[in-house]
């Protein structure tokens, strides 16, 4: 019978992540005896004329292999509860070869079972340009990211066949530490973990199956955890009106656990390269993946094998539930077939994978800062006392104007910061609303967020506070702020008329909107409409400096105006690193980049509700 854990866990299985990333005995690398095993299995399984699927152990037989194979098995079972394998031939091989390969390893770790309605067995994690937003698609067919959660099977093996052009970082968490963090922080939580939750079946359920499940995450029997974990199953379930609503109490534990597993300081990063397999005990590690952008050739694209295996021998802490895969429907695609009728690119799709590729490429943003940050901000308006009044760290050169040098902020004021990074207009705005005042940033960055919180902690700015969310959806209640201020930040919203809307609803009346915001003078050409490289650098998003201002009085504002403006491409990408290597993406030279760009002007707009 399961008990609840009241004690923190030990076992090999509790690592955390820094941990981890100072040593290497968690990679296990093939000799040149080990691919030579390989290459003769790959030939006699090739040799035996059988699909794939109808393979057995024998029909690929690993002798020189298989005792590292029981190695990495005795891990998975009893150690850290993941292995990494690096040094599979993919240079020498063709896609088909390579996932044979990995089918064959796996025919010696467990048994597959399917992982989709299509009833694949051997899956194949790429872009197919499905929508994110669609509740039918598994986000594994989707750039967007993946946060931390369980796959539906003993085991998880991912084969790297191809890295896509940027992003796609692979994480994993120790379930064990996330429990016993959790017992920390929220030990009157704990409970909730043993008690049931209800799933999605994502529309995968068999016939005559509800289309929901009921399960708890975890359960504890004779010292060992178990960690069944997907978050946006759970939240997908609400959508079911036979299944109960999520309590605030459970609202608490998912967001807890998810922001434990974020923590650098608990889980391990890696980006797997061509060749390199992660084998993953599903109870016992949390994976996750972070946006990516892939390249433009079809050739080239970012492609992942999946195996979902159910462990031979005893696994005595397995799950018959989730060990029984995902039941086969008719008329559903494979991978395989979807891959071969679409295709992927760094062109972004729907609000969800912009948002996921702006916040992304925000937290690679999120590490600079220095002399080079002081330079662009000075040319944008900011005052070498404005610069030596915040906390160091806290400019990282990414604005467009001066918002609050134009927002006219008297002492006892609410002001809100839209996209606050790590809090430089947030820490200018403080000394002006002083002690008496209060300001919220918002910003859905992680790394941001963790660098403002540590800024305004070291300023002693007890008044200043940064929470988590998007400008479309604000943490922020109903009229409750006097200001509004954002710094290039709105431009980067696929859903700019939500955000307007969103600085209305929170605004007093009578609150003032005042922002500086990058619009464009005429249509962006071609070659950088919807690129990730262009969104990132504030121009991709941007609107027509009309519809821009149109928007913000279709939210509500009125005495819509703008205040002040300057030529963006030559007043702050001039003289950018960053040009070059845009340029050369998109085919052109640097001074006609910049001359494509000369359509974009930087704006200060005030407004009123």
């Amino acid at each position: 019978m399961t008990s609840i854990a009241r004690e923190p866990l030990s076992t090999p299985s509790t690592w955390h992540g820094p941990e981890l990333q100072e040593s290497d005995d968690w990679i296990r690398r093939l000799t040149p005896d080990e691919v030579a095993d390989l290459e003769r299995a790959l030939a006699a399984a090739r040799a035996t004329g059988k699909p794939l699927a109808e393979l057995t152990r024998a029909d690929f037989p690993l002798p020189v292999l298989g005792p590292a194979i029981a190695e990495w098995m005795e891990a998975l079972q009893h150690g850290r509860g993941f292995v990494n394998v690096k040094g599979i031939p993919v240079e020498v091989h063709d896609d088909a070869d390579l996932a044979l390969i990995h089918w064959g390893i796996g025919l010696h770790m467990g048994t597959a079972v399917s992982q989709n309605a299509a009833g694949d067995v051997l899956g194949h994690v790429r872009d197919t340009g499905a929508d994110p937003l669609d509740t039918s698609v598994r986000l594994y067919k989707t750039r967007v990211e993946l946060g931390f959660h369980s796959d539906g099977s003993d085991l998880v093996g991912l084969l790297c066949i191809r890295q896509g052009r940027s992003g796609g970082a692979n994480r994993l968490v120790s379930t064990s530490a996330l429990y016993n963090e959790i017992l920390r922080r929220r030990p009157d939580l704990v409970a909730l973990l043993y008690e049931p939750f209800y799933w999605d079946r994502n529309d995968e359920q068999a016939e005559g199956e509800d289309s929901f499940f009921s399960l708890p995450i975890c359960r504890y029997e004779e010292g060992r955890l178990t960690f069944f974990y997907i978050p946006w199953y759970i939240r997908k379930a609400q959508r079911h009106p036979q299944v109960p609503r999520l309590t605030p109490e459970q609202d608490e534990l998912l967001e807890l656990i998810d922001a434990i597993a974020e923590d650098p300081g608990f889980h391990l990063e890696m980006h797997l390269e061509p060749g390199e397999i992660n084998y993953v005990k599903n109870n016992a590690v949390l994976h996750a993946r972070t946006a990516f952008v892939d390249h433009d050739e079809p050739a080239r694209r970012r492609h992942l094998v999946r195996l979902w295996l159910t462990a031979h021998g005893e696994w005595a802490d397995g799950d018959a539930f989730v060990q029984q895969g995902i039941p086969r429907k008719d008329g559903v695609a494979s991978d395989a077939d979807e891959i071969a009728a679409t295709g992927g690119g760094d062109r972004l799709g729907g609000p969800d994978e912009i948002r996921a590729a702006v916040r992304e490429g925000y937290t690679r943003v999120a590490d600079h800062g220095g002399a080079q940050a002081d330079r662009a901000a000075r040319r944008i308006g900011y005052s070498e006392e404005a610069l030596a009044e915040v906390p160091e760290g806290s400019n990282l050169g990414v604005g467009c104007g001066n918002p609050t040098a134009l927002a006219s902020l008297a002492p006892g004021e609410v002001v809100l910061d839209l996209g606050s990074g790590a809090g430089f207009d947030a820490f200018l705005a403080a000394p002006r609303v002083g002690p008496e005042g209060r300001v919220i940033g918002v910003d859905m960055t992680d790394a941001m967020l963790e660098k403002a919180r540590a800024n305004a902690q070291a300023a002693g700015h007890d008044h200043v506070e940064f929470r988590k969310g998007t400008i479309e959806d604000l943490p922020v209640a109903d009229d409750s702020v006097d200001v509004v201020i954002s710094n290039c930040v709105i431009n980067l919203s696929p859903e700019k008329e939500r955000a307007f809307r969103e600085a209305w609803r929170v605004l007093r009346p009578g609150g003032r909107l005042m922002i500086s915001d990058v619009v464009l003078e005429r249509p962006l050409p071609e070659a950088l409409v919807g690129r990730i490289d262009a969104y990132l650098g504030c121009v991709g998003g941007a609107s027509l400096r009309d519809d821009y201002l149109a928007t913000i009085e279709a939210a509500g504002f009125r005495d819509v105006e703008v205040a002040g403006e300057a030529g963006f491409a030559r007043a702050f990408t001039a003289d950018d690193p960053q040009i070059l290597e845009g340029a050369e993406r998109i085919g052109v030279t640097p001074d006609e980049a910049l001359a494509l760009l000369d359509g974009v002007t930087s704006v200060h707009v005030r407004a009123r509700k």
